[in-house]
C-alpha cells in the first residue's frame, strides 16, 4: 500500500455543514450561546464537544460531523492538510505524506474507549499532538499547536501517559507480573 497516494481535498464544504447542525443541535439559549460562538477551529471547539458528550450528547450517533469539527481545529493549529486515502477523509502533513490522521476513525476510538472518562476530545487532541511532535521530530510545533495543550491539567493524556509508563517499566524493572 502506497501512502503517498493521498488526494488533497478541500474539506471545508463538509466542515460547514456540521457548523450548521452543531449551531442548530441545543437544547437551552445558554448552549446555543455557546456553540454559535465558537466552531471556528480553535481549542474553544474541543471544550464545545467534551461539553456535548456530558451536557448535550451528539446530533449523530456515529460522530460523522463531530470528527470533522475536531479535525478542523487539528488542521487550522497544526500545518496540515485535508486529503483522501482510500475515500477516506485524512489530514496529511504536505511534507511527510507517510503520517496520515483518520479523524473519523480517531474519535470513534476515543468514544468507545473506557479512558478517560472525562475531557475525551482533550485527551483525543493532546495524543494527536504528542504522535505529530515524535513523527516531525525535525520540525518545531507552533505556537498555535501548543495553544491546543492546557500545562496545567494534571488529569490529560500527558500526565496519564507519564505516569503509566513509570509504572509499566517499574514491573518490567522489578519483574512482578501479577498485574499491581
Amino acid at each position: 500500500m502506497k501512502f503517498n497516494n493521498v488526494v488533497p481535498c478541500d474539506a471545508e464544504r463538509v466542515i460547514e455543514k456540521a457548523r450548521d447542525i452543531y449551531k442548530k443541535y441545543t437544547k437551552t439559549a445558554s448552549d446555543a450561546n455557546m456553540i454559535s460562538s465558537r466552531i471556528l477551529g480553535s481549542r474553544d471547539d474541543i471544550d464545545m464537544l467534551d461539553y456535548c458528550i456530558y451536557e448535550l450528547g451528539f446530533p449523530e450517533d456515529n460522530y460523522y460531523y463531530a470528527s470533522f469539527i475536531w479535525g478542523n481545529v487539528l488542521q487550522k493549529n497544526m500545518k496540515l492538510s485535508w486529503g483522501t486515502f482510500n475515500e477516506q477523509y485524512v489530514l496529511y502533513h504536505e511534507n511527510h505524506f507517510k503520517y496520515m490522521i483518520f479523524p473519523y476513525y480517531r474519535v470513534i476510538e476515543a468514544m468507545n474507549f473506557p479512558v478517560p472518562q472525562f475531557d475525551k476530545f482533550s485527551w483525543l487532541t493532546e495524543k494527536t499532538i504528542w504522535e505529530i511532535s515524535m513523527h516531525l521530530y525535525d520540525e518545531q510545533l507552533d505556537e498555535n499547536a501548543m495553544s491546543l495543550i492546557d500545562p496545567n491539567d494534571e488529569d490529560g493524556f500527558r500526565s496519564c501517559a507519564i505516569s503509566e509508563f513509570k509504572r509499566i517499566v517499574e514491573k518490567i524493572k522489578t519483574g512482578s507480573t501479577d498485574g499491581s
